[in-house]
């Protein structure tokens, strides 16, 4: 019955995208802590959901992790195993909240949640076109993701997200081709404390310390970044 009232759920608000079938064998660095998740269970949990009341994570996230802009889903590919099993575990606690999310979250097994990771972080598609940007927003997006903005107590995004937005393995995730929409309502959830399951607080600082037009360069900036190694 869960597992109905939630594909219910989901069906009404998206249209599910194309299967697609992508490699499943993750790096050792991007697993999940714990060391012992099964990518290709995770491609069925992936695919199919599971009998106890998951739906399948591609009616939202694409069988390909690529998630879908217009309706503000994040792109999973390539994540670090542990970011994505922490973020699971985060809204199966309630650490993190999203209604969609929790029951989905709260209907996988820990083991579960951990193949979940380990598929979705073995992924390596070729990324979508990147969006255009004016020069003006890439430079000001680079300056700050690059440097940040000392007067103000702003870290440079590079800091903790690497130099080419690629995350730093284990807990900070990528933001290089990160759909832009999804990324401003992140920093939000962050400003509004409706979000609040990063490390120290961390965005929960900057994004008090980052107005919005800035926020909103940074944010279009990673969104078009393609570094060498997604080309």
């Amino acid at each position: 019955m869960r597992r109905a009232v939630l594909a219910a759920a989901l069906a009404a608000l998206l249209t599910p995208p194309a299967l697609a079938q992508p490699q499943a064998t993750a790096p050792a660095a991007q697993q999940p802590v714990q060391g012992a998740a099964n990518a290709e269970n995770g491609r069925r949990i992936v695919q199919n959901g599971t009998d106890a009341g998951a739906p399948p994570c591609s009616q939202c996230h694409g069988a390909n992790g690529l998630g879908n802009a217009e309706q503000g889903i994040p792109r999973l590919d390539g994540q670090s195993g542990y970011y994505l099993f922490k973020q699971l575990e985060d809204y199966a606690s309630g650490a993190r909240g999203n209604d969609v999310m929790t029951a989905v979250a709260q209907a996988l097994t820990d083991a579960e949640r951990q193949d979940t990771a380990a598929f979705y972080a073995a992924l390596r598609v070729d990324p979508p076109p990147a969006p255009g940007i004016d020069a003006a927003t890439a430079r000001k997006g680079r300056m700050i993701v690059e440097a940040g903005i000392a007067g103000r107590g702003v870290q440079g995004c590079a800091n903790c997200h690497g130099p080419d937005g690629m995350g730093l393995a284990p807990a900070a995730p990528r933001l290089a081709g990160q759909f832009a929409g999804y990324a401003r309502a992140q920093f939000q959830a962050f400003h509004d404390g409706t979000r609040k399951n990063d490390t120290a607080a961390v965005m929960r600082d900057l994004s008090h310390r980052l107005p919005q037009p800035e926020m909103e360069a940074v944010t279009a900036y990673l969104e078009a970044l393609r570094p060498a190694a997604q080309d």
